[in-house]
């Protein structure tokens, strides 16, 4: 996950894409999944692809309720104060 995010950082939003699916589709059930959905969603939606970016993040909906990225807040490490 940690290289999906960084192709999403560099705006490189397919090989994001397909680093996420990669994650989920090889690593089923890990606590990943959570993370490469929200790289998914984040993709997408740069990329205008709309029904792809609503799919994406109705699964993350229905699979992580509780997801701090549902709820905008997730936690920076603490060198990143800007």
């Amino acid at each position: 996950m940690s290289v999906a995010r960084y192709y999403y950082n560099r705006g490189a939003y397919i090989a994001a894409i397909n680093r996420a699916q990669a994650a989920i589709v090889g690593y089923p059930r890990t606590t990943a999944n959570e993370g490469a959905l929200d790289v998914l969603v984040k993709s997408y939606d740069k990329l205008g692809l709309t029904q792809l970016r609503d799919d994406s993040l109705r699964i993350l909906r229905q699979t992580f309720p509780d997801s701090v990225y549902l709820a905008g807040q997730v936690d920076k490490p603490w060198w990143k104060f800007w």
